[in-house]
């Protein structure tokens, strides 16, 4: 058995009507999908906040690193050599420059340990930044060389 839709009366106000989407639904519809556009708006921008952070921190902790391990491969002699503060050029730590490098400041500080009488040095490398937003942000590592410790014991009787 088919389907057969009801025969309608000429003077049935059912009849005139077309089926087609109100004023009110329209204005509905568009108003849910604006706000569902305007929300992917923001989590989109959210995210590249948090790949923008997350990029710079990587990148911070890399050129730290790298630094620390270019320290650690100094006689004692070099290390007490080293300035009390210096701020290290980015482009030295990466063959090629990238935005990000510009973006970093990397500063080496150097002093004495008191209770050790200048026999131990602590490094620390602070890389600084401002994120996308505008906020600072800051890594750092501290390391302590002392003399006649692992690396610098290597250096003196390596030669002999």
């Amino acid at each position: 058995m088919l389907f057969r839709p009801r025969s309608q009366a000429p003077g049935d106000p059912k009849a005139t009507r077309r089926g087609g989407f109100t004023l009110l639904e329209v204005l509905m519809a568009a108003s849910v999908l604006s706000m569902a556009l305007s929300s992917a708006i923001i989590v989109i921008q959210n995210g590249f906040r948090n790949l923008d952070t997350a990029r710079l921190g990587t990148t911070a902790s890399q050129m730290i690193q790298s630094e620390m391990e270019r320290i650690r491969l100094l006689n004692w002699e070099s290390v007490e050599a080293l300035p009390a503060s210096e701020e290290i050029d980015p482009a030295s730590f990466f063959t090629t420059s990238t935005i990000e490098t510009d973006r970093i400041t990397v500063i080496r500080s150097v002093s004495d340990v008191p209770s050790f009488g200048g026999e131990m040095k602590e490094i620390i490398v602070t890389a600084t930044w401002t994120t996308i937003n505008g906020h600072p942000a800051t890594r750092l590592f501290r390391m302590r060389y002392a003399r006649n410790g692992l690396f610098d014991y290597y250096y003196n009787h390596a030669q002999t």
